[in-house]
This record gives C-alpha cells, sequence and structure tokens, in this order.
C-alpha cells in the first residue's frame, strides 16, 4: 500500500452500466494504492460532497447525460441527468486548487450540458461516429515510458473498445486499443495545475480486476493526485 492516504471522490451512477456493482469494486481496485474512497451515486450528492469536503482526486466512472436524442424516448425519464451549477463550480474549484481528475470509461458521455467538460477530460464522445461494439476481447498497446505505462507490457482485457472519440491534440496518448486500427485508449494532459488522466476502459470486473488494468488504475490515480514518478511507478 502507499504510504500516504489520499481521499477520493467517485462520482458513479447511470445508464447501462452496473456502476452499483462496479463502483465498490474499483475502489477496492484503489485501496492497496493508498485511496480512501467516498461514492455518490447521484449528481446532486456529488455536489454536496464536494461542498462538504476536500479530495484529493475526484474520479468520474458514470454515465448521466441529458438524453434529448429520440433513441432514449423510453428510458429518458429514469436516467436523463443534467449537471448542476453548483456541481460545474465544484468540480472546477477542485481543479483550480490543483487537484486532479480520474475520468473512466463513460465519462466522456457525461455532462453533455457542460461546454468545459470536453476540455477537462481533453476528449468527447461524439455522438454522429463515436461508438464501442459489445463487450469482448480487444488489445491495449502502452505507448511511452510515463509513469503510469512504465513497464507494462501489451495485454489483452474484455471490455468495449470505445472507437472514434474527439481527441484534443493537446493530450498525450501513453495506451492504444489495436485492432485493425488503433484508438485512442488512455491519455494524459493539464488543466492548469491539475493532472487529468481519461482511460477509456472499465466496463465491468472483467476489465477493473484484470492483472495489468488494475496497476494501470492505480497508478492513473496515483499521478493524477499529484503523486511522484517514483511513487506512481512503485505501484503495482
Amino acid at each position: 500500500m502507499s504510504g500516504q492516504t489520499r481521499r477520493q471522490l467517485i462520482i458513479s451512477g447511470g445508464w447501462a452500466h452496473p456502476f452499483e456493482r462496479t463502483a465498490p469494486y474499483l475502489a477496492d481496485v484503489f485501496l492497496t494504492a493508498g485511496f480512501d474512497s467516498v461514492i455518490a451515486y447521484d449528481l446532486d450528492e456529488a455536489a454536496s460532497a464536494l461542498a462538504r469536503d476536500r479530495f484529493d482526486l475526484v474520479t468520474v466512472y458514470a454515465c448521466w447525460f441529458g438524453m434529448s436524442d429520440k433513441r432514449y424516448d423510453a428510458v429518458r425519464s429514469e436516467w436523463a441527468r443534467h449537471s448542476s451549477p453548483e456541481l460545474r463550480d465544484r468540480i472546477a474549484s477542485h481543479l483550480g486548487a490543483g487537484r486532479g481528475v480520474l475520468a473512466l470509461h463513460t465519462a466522456p458521455i457525461c455532462f453533455d450540458d457542460w461546454p468545459a467538460w470536453p476540455a477537462i477530460v481533453g476528449g468527447s464522445w461524439n455522438w454522429e461516429r463515436s461508438w464501442h461494439p459489445q463487450p469482448g476481447e480487444m488489445s491495449v498497446k502502452p505507448e511511452g515510458d510515463h509513469p503510469i505505462v512504465h513497464s507494462i507490457r501489451p495485454f489483452s482485457v474484455v471490455d468495449e473498445r470505445y472507437t472514434n472519440l474527439d481527441v484534443s491534440p493537446d493530450v498525450d496518448v501513453i495506451a492504444w486499443s489495436v485492432a485493425d486500427d488503433r484508438q485512442a485508449a488512455i491519455w494524459t494532459h493539464s488543466v492548469g495545475t491539475a493532472r487529468v488522466v481519461y482511460d477509456a476502459l472499465g466496463h465491468d470486473e472483467r476489465s477493473l480486476g484484470h492483472a495489468d488494468h488494475a496497476v494501470v488504475l492505480r497508478r492513473c490515480a496515483l499521478w493524477a493526485a499529484g503523486a511522484t514518478d517514483a511513487e506512481v511507478t512503485a505501484s503495482r
């Protein structure tokens, strides 16, 4: 376990994913990296938690969006959500204080009523062309020697392969999903002095609990929370 305990807010819940099961599983993955996690399954609950407490890291592992398209007519009343000014302001304040954000899997779909969110994540879900196949075996290839992927060899994991996201040219892509083409799978960038990581993986426990991906997840969280390179690369 990391020698320092860090506090993390996991914003979770939403459509088409088993978040009530997988968010606690994710919190357990982070335990060995020294993270004490609070999980908020509702956006108002998340805003209240940010107003009440100081967190070293905010992780967005959720699928809350406005569902304005007709394809969501049958589920909109139950699952559509809008980001409140309070939530936006508190995430912005968290970043403004130099504290990091880890965006996982469905995070680019979230907060489609918040124009600043794609710039925070470093990319967005493009409703005209982004898509994913059903969960299946996919190959992940780290690139470069960023502390998050240092010594991590290519691995295969069962997950949804996110395809054709809009990715900012300013991010540093440190892992790709590789098939007939390659798609950005993990990237890093900065928002002011705050560190941000996006990891497109994480549909369920088959991905979150995969040995190599779990190491990468812990390192993502540590790096975004401001850990030293040595502390990040030491995490297993």
